[in-house]
């Protein structure tokens, strides 16, 4: 069965939201919704996805630079600066060997932090 698709109008893009919706008539086009999902870039190796598939990391913000703590945000809902990294060991063994969050955070990182998200991502695989 081969279905032919009317071609865009002047503007639009050809994408699979606009081949639907000319499919569709007028009543039931309110029946069709996407939902937005965020799409992330991991730190590590630059590879983007969606948020869900990533580690967040959080600098938390205080006033007084020297006490800025740098947690795992599992929920994904603390507050401070976040950063993503794939729930890969490979990743956060490059993150570590490049120095990531240092680079990032502009501090030293302990390596028991690396231990925390190592675990952390070993607990999610």
């Amino acid at each position: 069965m081969i279905i032919s698709f009317p071609p865009p109008e002047a503007g639009e893009k050809e994408g699979i939201s606009t081949i639907l919706r000319h499919n569709l008539k007028r009543s039931e086009s309110h029946i069709l919704k996407f939902k937005h999902i965020p799409i992330r870039k991991c730190i590590a190796c630059g590879e983007r996805k969606s948020k869900d598939t990533f580690l967040r990391i959080v600098r938390t913000s205080k006033k007084d630079d020297k006490n800025k703590i740098i947690i795992i945000d599992s929920e994904a809902n603390k507050d401070g600066r976040g950063y993503y990294l794939c729930k890969d060991v490979k990743c956060v063994e490059t993150a570590k060997k490049k120095k990531k969050l240092e680079r990032i955070f502009t501090r030293k990182v302990s390596g028991e932090i690396y231990e925390q998200i190592q675990k952390a991502v070993q607990n999610t695989e």
